[in-house]
């Protein structure tokens, strides 16, 4: 009967068999993740750094007590931008379609993604949100994350002025527009996330993150495929000989004999 330690043993002598230049292949695939990741580090460097630039010669009015700006722009937006030092961006195109309660609310609930760090953390989740072809169940769960995010802002803001219809009237003014891209920017106007956050607002009940079976099937064999190929195997050793006759499983570190008594000769 085959025991576990000959099993372990047969399984690593199999994958030390495997050529030595296909050792390089965990190497490789790691290097290329961590390369994949710092391209999209700097790529929200230059894109937020690009962004800020051309809404500072935009700028109408700063509040530097709530790091609230104004900007000229007929464009429809309000976001907060930034990590080191994050500031609310409001365009006068919004400001000027918005009623006094409506722009209110907007800005509370800016105010909730400015205090809470959120552009960092979102930031943090578009990094990682990379790898997300490999383990499309990231995609999924920072989704869910995200809506969260937005419905605790959404929240934060109606507690404040006590209507929700309020914000949800803004919100449709908001959407009713052309979206504008907010590079990593924590904006009130998501799309991917609207159907969530009206259910929320409305009838004040948030569906629960959904992972995908086909997400969780690719993720489940790009896991296995990583184990397999990236796992770092004993290099166990056998040796067979007429005088020894032992066979050594690295796994448990003691030899164990599964040769025949020693041969000897008659006088």
């Amino acid at each position: 009967m085959i025991t576990i330690n000959n099993a372990i043993y047969y399984c690593q002598l199999f994958i030390s068999s495997i050529p030595h230049y296909l050792n390089v292949i965990p190497s490789f695939l790691l290097l290329s993740l961590i390369m994949l990741l710092g391209m999209r580090l700097l790529t929200f460097y230059f894109k937020s750094r690009s962004l800020k630039k051309k809404l500072r010669k935009l700028i109408i009015s700063e509040n530097r007590e709530n790091k609230t700006i104004v900007v000229e722009s007929k464009e429809k937006f309000a976001f907060v931008l930034g990590v080191r030092n994050p500031k609310i961006y409001v365009s006068k195109g919004l400001i000027s379609d918005l009623s006094r309660e409506e722009l209110n609310a907007v800005l509370l609930h800016e105010r909730h993604h400015l205090e809470n760090r959120d552009t960092f953390i979102m930031l943090i989740a578009s990094i990682i949100n990379t790898i997300s072809f490999l383990f499309p169940v990231l995609g999924d769960f920072i989704r869910g994350y995200k809506i969260e995010r937005e419905i605790a802002a959404d929240r934060f803001a109606v507690n404040k002025i006590g209507n929700s219809y309020i914000l949800v009237s803004a919100l449709s003014k908001i959407l009713a527009a052309p979206p504008v891209s907010a590079y990593y920017a924590a904006s009130i106007a998501e799309q991917d996330t609207l159907e969530e956050r009206i259910l929320a607002l409305v009838s004040k009940t948030q569906k629960r993150a959904n992972f995908k079976l086909p997400n969780l099937a690719i993720t489940f064999l790009s896991l296995v495929f990583i184990a397999i190929v990236t796992v770092i195997p004993v290099h166990a050793s056998r040796v067979d000989s007429e005088s020894a006759g032992l066979c050594k499983d690295m796994s448990i570190g003691k030899p164990y004999s599964e040769a025949p008594p020693p041969y000897t000769p008659a006088k």
